[in-house]
């Protein structure tokens, strides 16, 4: 999340305000479907529920790719709450098997090591999306910038195209030419995140599909037991 504000921020000159109301729509989506998957997980089989929000956050992530320096402020707002619309699917009925079978008396415990397994995997989880975008970002600015040199017909053209747009402020070559070169090197910076962040979301949608079998491996729980682990 933070990454992605600060790539909002940085290529369409956001402040963090600004930034804040582009991804704030996503949390009026989730307090909208959190009742919802409520509902769900006790009219039908929470495991199907599971796959179909694991299903649903999978294809999100493909959608994602439409991500670019240029895209407006709707474009962004819907691709995050698409993105979004699958996870109190996922999170509900997870909440939901967890205390299945179990003992009233025991619900603090099963709450508090349910709790930790999710911190734990959101830390893991960050931590290599984090590694995952830094790596990516420089390996992609490195592929940039072998192409942007002197003797390049193209960079020769774009480079003189912004010292003469400086001129008519009134710097001199040499200011002029460190602040064309500052602008490609902005330039290079934004499209590195662009490509790394697509990417990321790529491996993101390929990772998340995994695990859409993988509810079914539980016993399907009767409606006696969840009307209990709600109770």
């Amino acid at each position: 999340m933070r990454d992605l504000i600060q790539f909002v921020r940085s290529s369409h000159d956001y402040s963090a305000q600004q930034a804040g109301i582009v991804l704030s729509p996503v949390g009026i989506a989730l307090a909208l479907l959190m009742p919802v998957a409520g509902i769900w997980a006790m009219k039908f089989d929470p495991r199907k529920v599971i796959a179909e929000g694991l299903l649903l956050t999978s294809v999100s992530m493909p959608w994602m790719l439409r991500i670019s320096l240029y895209a407006d402020f709707s474009t962004v707002v819907w691709m995050r709450v698409f993105q979004f619309v699958g996870i109190p699917l996922i999170s509900i009925p997870i909440s939901t098997l967890a205390h299945v079978g179990m003992r009233q008396q025991d619900n603090n415990q099963v709450s508090g090591i349910s709790n930790f397994v999710r911190n734990l995997g959101g830390a893991i989880g960050v931590s290599f999306l984090v590694s995952y975008l830094t790596r990516h970002q420089q390996s992609s600015r490195i592929d940039l910038v072998a192409h942007r040199h002197r003797g390049n017909v193209f960079f020769d053209r774009f480079m003189a195209g912004l010292q003469r747009s400086a001129v008519p402020t009134g710097e001199s070559a040499s200011d002029s030419s460190g602040h064309a070169l500052a602008q490609i090197q902005q330039l290079v910076d934004a499209q590195a995140s662009e490509i790394a962040f697509m990417s990321a979301f790529f491996v993101l949608g390929v990772i998340v599909a995994f695990p859409i079998p993988l509810p079914f491996l539980m016993k399907r729980p009767s409606v006696e037991d969840l009307a209990a682990s709600h109770g």
